[in-house]
């Protein structure tokens, strides 16, 4: 799933794809520097380039995924993504999008390969009319390429995507009329020739009567879909739920929400939303988030309004990781076995921690890659269980 360190909405110009090289750099924007041996375990540093590296947007089997802005003309930015390989010591060029408009940063995976949208505002018609698209875009980590899957158009530009069965399922809205519309729909990138999105859950909202259902975030776990709703009548509070459905759509049930839970929901606007298995993760445009249990189908707070906690979570969903920047502390949680860990961290302060594949992830303890960058295995960071 999902999301690079840091969520933000980056905006940008218009702009199409180009074509990308998968010979090796000669420089590297990264580089592995050292290993070091920090009390009971080993750390490999790792040497950041903030020039060439604007963001990481994600890690698999020691291949960074990141990208940088550059400006090949006055008034023109290309978005550039680049693969290091950790163990090659070697950088790729991947490609380009040249002027997008806005970028959600936030990813699905599927094995080696990465899906996400990056919108683009275009004028069409005699009028010239602007109008925002939304292509859908895959990177091939192990072909080094870019390419785009599908145009799509939508009135949301912060667009969120996961993997259900092998088919990308993204949140979407548009305006009709006098509704807003919400809506979860899905691609299936196994048909080279097939462009188009098929319906999966829509809500409606109307704002005549300002009466409505609107999806505000999703969730994909075992082949269920948690959907959160919130419903508005100016007759009595915004009722919030989580929705649960199966992969072909039928409603199948609700998750029950605890107090505290249900208060966070309803005061905050959500940007992330997680279930994996027992626990389950939600933050807030703000940087407040929360680590729930479900236990009986109903979801309840475990650690609640920590400042700027935040999430990583690998390309294969087997490696969970929780991190509050302001005060380092590190827990992480293994699916399989539902158990939560809090890491013995020697961190005050945490930048953004990228997971991995195999138990691995980067920690980054500065802005700007100023600070400290190393890669360590988690399973030989002394942990205890989070009861």
């Amino acid at each position: 799933m999902k999301k690079i360190p840091s969520i933000l909405s980056v905006l940008f110009l218009c702009g199409f794809l180009s074509a990308c090289k998968s010979t090796a750099l000669t420089e590297n924007h990264i580089s592995k520097v050292s290993s070091i041996s920090d009390a009971e375990y080993i750390l490999d540093t790792l040497e950041i380039d903030a020039d060439s590296v604007f963001s990481i947007f994600c890690m698999i089997d020691g291949m960074i995924l990141y990208f940088n802005y550059e400006y090949p003309k006055p008034e023109e930015t290309v978005l550039t993504f680049y693969k290091y390989d950790i163990r090659l010591n070697k950088t790729y060029p991947i490609g380009e999008i040249p002027n997008p408009y806005t970028f959600s940063a936030d990813y699905t995976v599927n094995g080696h390969k990465i899906f996400f949208t990056c919108n683009q505002l275009i004028t069409a018609g005699s009028n010239h009319d602007e109008q925002i698209i939304s292509p859908l875009y895959v990177i091939d980590m192990d072909n080094n390429n870019l390419k785009k899957c599908a145009d799509d158009a939508s009135y949301q530009t912060l667009i969120y995507v996961d993997m259900l069965d092998h088919k990308i399922i993204s949140f979407k809205g548009i305006v009709d009329g006098d509704n807003g519309i919400t809506y979860l729909d899905l691609f299936d990138p196994s048909h080279a020739n097939h462009k188009d999105f098929t319906a999966f859950l829509t809500k409606k909202y109307h704002y005549d009567t300002k009466k409505g259902e609107v999806i505000s975030n999703f969730a994909v776990w075992d082949s269920v879909v948690y959907v959160l709703v919130n419903e508005y009548n100016p007759r009595r509070p915004t009722a919030i739920r989580i929705e649960k459905y199966d992969s072909f759509g039928n409603y199948i049930g609700d998750l029950r929400l605890g107090k505290n839970m249900a208060a966070f929901l309803s005061n905050q606007t959500i940007c992330e939303f997680n279930i994996f298995g027992k626990y389950g993760f939600t933050r807030d445009f703000s940087g407040h988030g929360m680590i729930f249990e479900i236990t009986s189908d109903t979801a309840s707070a475990k650690i609640i309004n920590k400042t700027e906690l935040d999430i990583s979570v690998s390309g294969d969903q087997k490696n969970v990781i929780f991190f509050s920047r302001d005060s380092g502390k590190i827990w992480t949680l293994n699916p399989q076995t539902d158990q939560l860990y809090r890491l013995d961290s020697p961190y005050e302060k945490i930048q953004f921690i990228c997971a991995d594949n195999d138990r691995k992830m980067m920690i980054q303890t500065n802005q700007n890659f100023d600070g400290e960058t190393v890669y360590a295995d988690i399973d030989q960071i002394p942990a205890k269980p989070v009861n």
